[in-house]
């Protein structure tokens, strides 16, 4: 295996593995079985990170999977980001630098609240892109990830939901108008995966949302 010691030789890995890291959260997501003890955030997110762990190990991807890990130095101007999940680099000689990871951020979409249901879309954005796009999260990469907990099972109107968000938001966003959700170039065969594409403030390379929206109708209590 080659050594990798540079930021930009740890970049160059982090960018070549993106299919493999969105591949792995797929299938897992998809190996899950319920139910599971909680329908809060946390508790999936914690539940789903166990289960990432093992499937990385099977894959013998050279990646770290943390849970809850902290941003201790963000962008000027940010708060200090706590990353829901973080793929980081290791395993390799030559250390790390802290700043290169794929972030996936998740959120609860088509949720009850007490008696009401809520679509969660606007947090989705607000509470999730926004924080890629601010630099609290991914400052020093070209790529973050978003990962919709779909907890009715109606995947397809939560999409929707989010989409109409993002357009409300496109100029906040930094987004070409209207503010639109791609199909995943990377995840071609995946027909809930989308990406977006964000001019972030001082960057010439676009910052890459890669978007996973999973059913979870059936796997909590």
């Amino acid at each position: 295996m080659s050594i990798f010691g540079s930021p930009n030789a740890w970049l160059d890995l982090l960018e070549q593995s993106l299919p493999d890291l969105l591949e792995l959260v797929v299938e897992t997501w998809q190996g899950m079985s319920g139910p599971l003890t909680s329908e809060k955030e946390d508790k999936i997110t914690e539940s789903l990170c166990s289960a990432l762990r093992k499937n990385r190990t099977l894959r013998d991807l050279p990646f770290l999977v943390d849970t809850q890990w902290v941003e201790l130095e963000p962008a000027p101007g940010q708060k200090q980001g706590r990353l829901d999940i973080a793929f980081r680099p290791t395993g390799i000689a030559g250390s790390p630098n802290e700043d290169i990871y794929f972030c996936l951020e998740c959120k609860r979409l088509n949720f009850q609240k007490g008696k009401k249901r809520v679509p969660g879309g606007s947090e989705y954005v607000k509470d999730g892109m926004m924080r890629f796009v601010a630099k609290q999260y991914a400052k020093a990469v070209k790529h973050g990830g978003m990962l919709g907990y779909v907890l009715d099972g109606n995947v397809t109107e939560a999409i929707k939901n989010v989409e109409v968000n993002v357009r409300k938001k496109c100029v906040t966003l930094y987004m070409d108008s209207p503010g639109l959700l791609h199909s995943s170039s990377i995840l071609s065969h995946v027909s809930t995966a989308r990406e977006s594409f964000h001019q972030r403030d001082g960057e010439v390379v676009k910052f890459r949302i890669h978007h996973l929206f999973m059913e979870a109708d059936g796997l909590f209590t």
